[in-house]
């Protein structure tokens, strides 16, 4: 329980970081949780705005098998079909560069 409190803390400010579109300090602090408390009881929802989170900076390929694993081990979560619609979207082509400044 008391690693669960800890883990649910560092979710709650991965979170934070998503809704401000602070978008590295969520992937550092989702990616952290996963990999450091396998018990985490709402894993579901780190793999699910992990994933969210990766697509928002345009790397859909980092965030698919985080859909795919949250549909393989909770099936019956809250975001699975929001991860089945993610899944199922194309892949939108990556935003132009920007223009390059010339010295005059």
């Amino acid at each position: 329980q008391a690693r669960d409190r800890l883990s649910e803390h560092e979710y709650q400010v991965g979170y934070f970081h998503y809704r401000s579109r602070m978008y590295i300090g969520a992937i550092q602090r989702f990616r952290s949780l996963l990999d450091e408390d396998k018990g985490y009881s709402r894993r579901d929802s780190a793999y699910f705005y992990l994933a969210e989170t990766l697509t928002k900076v345009a790397l859909h390929g980092d965030a698919k098998p985080l859909y795919d694993q949250l549909l393989k081990e909770y099936p019956k979560s809250r975001h699975a079909n929001d991860a089945k619609k993610r899944l199922a979207a194309p892949i939108p082509p990556p935003p132009p560069p920007p223009p390059i400044k010339k010295s005059v």
